[in-house]
């Protein structure tokens, strides 16, 4: 049986045939264009009937484009088939509580709109909190060990000797030190909690990383901040030099100081599931690109 796939605004590889058990793909073209009162225009060819397993691959770029996600549910709904959504971002995941009355709930309102949608499966990658797994209904986490994995692995090609992975905080240690057999440790942040900024940075048991080559593990990372200061903190407990995995990789990165000169950050590796390097304005010679394949095979 063919696995109808459809595409939403950028392209990315059949992560999920290696998910469906041998079966054969068809990748149904798909044009979502916009009024001029800039409301979408959505269509599928004509030539494909509506009938069999559809996905939808979901890489997300901004929230607008869940309108076109939720009209193509809809749609296939009307048709009476069947619709999984493969979404290795999940949209609102940092806001994952809220303190105080005049706060809006983003992921949860976000998750109830997508479970009103009644996709057979929700496939996610590396979710941010475990809140977002349990508001939405329906959802298989993959597994992300194949992709850190692959990023410990290129690292240790190109220097030619084992790697001591860490984690930013101790939360990300507890989450991630066991997927891969290396030595590894973790970092504690001092933060003014008024204004946010990292006021100091530590690095525990920082005889684990003297004299080595360090991979830094997290799941997601904005302007890069948190990062920097692991690195510059690393490097002054003595490891010789520091790369970076994350899942997602937001293309706000760019506006960092990630790719400066005097950045401690070697490499950048990232599946990509957010940052669109075929069109990213960046020193871009520091970003490796996982391929999601991996992912999808573990």
């Amino acid at each position: 049986m063919a696995i109808k796939i459809i595409k939403i605004i950028k392209s990315v590889t059949s992560e999920l045939l290696q998910l469906m058990n041998g079966t054969r793909e068809i990748e149904v073209p798909l044009s979502i264009g916009e009024f001029p009162d800039k409301t979408p225009v959505i269509k599928l060819d004509d030539d494909y009937s509506i009938s069999g397993q559809y996905i939808l691959i979901w890489n997300y770029e901004n929230m607008s484009e869940f309108i076109s996600v939720a009209m193509l549910k809809k749609h296939l709904d009307s048709k009476n088939v069947e619709a999984t959504l493969f979404m290795p971002y999940i949209p609102n995941a940092r806001y994952d509580r809220v303190n105080n009355d005049d706060e809006v709930f983003t992921l949860k309102y976000f998750a109830e709109m997508l479970n009103d949608l009644n996709f057979k499966t929700v496939y996610v990658l590396d979710a941010h909190s475990p809140v977002s797994l349990a508001l939405i209904n329906n959802v298989q986490s993959l597994d992300v060990s194949e992709a850190i994995q692959n990023a410990v692995s290129i690292v240790e090609y190109q220097v030619s000797e084992d790697v001591v992975m860490f984690m930013p905080d101790e939360g990300a240690h507890k989450r991630y030190s066991g997927m891969v057999e290396r030595p590894s440790t973790f970092g504690i942040k001092h933060r003014d909690w008024r204004s946010g900024d990292i006021l100091g940075y530590e690095v525990v048991a920082p005889e684990t990383v003297k004299d080595k080559v360090v991979v830094i593990i997290d799941d997601i990372t904005s302007k890069g901040g948190t990062f920097l200061h692991a690195g510059n903190a690393l490097i002054a407990a003595g490891a010789k030099e520091v790369h970076l995995y994350v899942t997602h990789c937001e293309e706000t990165v760019k506006d960092g100081s990630l790719f400066d000169d005097d950045s401690p950050i070697k490499t950048i590796m990232t599946p990509n599931t957010l940052f669109d390097l075929s069109v990213a304005e960046a020193p871009l010679n520091r970003i490796v690109e996982l391929s999601l394949i991996a992912i999808s095979n573990a």
